[in-house]
């Protein structure tokens, strides 16, 4: 499992279990770049210092394909909402690293999501992989100063 920050595990701790069954969509099928793999990101939870969003609480399921084709699609219940241009970095978040020697890069993504989402722009991610289950993890890179949100999605295959 690859080591991820400490906002990732903010995730886990404030995430509500949810899971919503898979209708198996045909416009999902795509490979996506980050897993590397056929399927999508079925998004569990958005979450700051003092909210929570989740599927059941907005009235809709989010899904992410981030292609080969440089563009993020995003799907709320399975349809097309937004296309979105992203770019992968690798960086250093000065806001939410602790002072250290030598600065830490991680990795980073950056797109503008559905006006409904705070995460904007610059984010950090990681992924995590198991034999049970692969989760993404997006945070914004000023989480730690109170703004954006730390996100959370399972991997589904196709």
């Amino acid at each position: 499992m690859k080591v991820l920050s400490v906002f990732s595990f903010l995730i886990l701790a404030i995430s509500a279990c949810s899971t919503t069954p898979d209708p198996s969509p045909v416009i999902l099928a795509d490979t996506d770049v980050l897993m590397k793999a056929n399927g999508y990101w079925e998004w569990q939870s958005s979450s700051g210092f003092r909210w929570q969003q989740t599927p059941a609480s907005v009235g809709f399921s989010r899904q992410l394909v981030f292609k080969s084709d440089g563009k993020v699609h995003i799907y709320h219940n399975h349809q097309p909402e937004l296309q979105a241009v992203y770019r992968l970095s690798t960086g250093v978040n000065n806001n939410c690293q602790p002072p250290q020697p030598q600065p830490v890069a991680v990795p980073m993504i950056e797109y503008t999501a559905e006006p409904q989402f705070l995460n904007n722009g610059l984010r950090t991610y990681g992924i995590s992989v198991s034999a049970n289950d692969s989760m993404l993890y997006i945070t914004n890179t000023a989480l730690c100063a109170d703004g954006g949100a730390a996100e959370l999605y399972h991997w589904r295959k196709k």
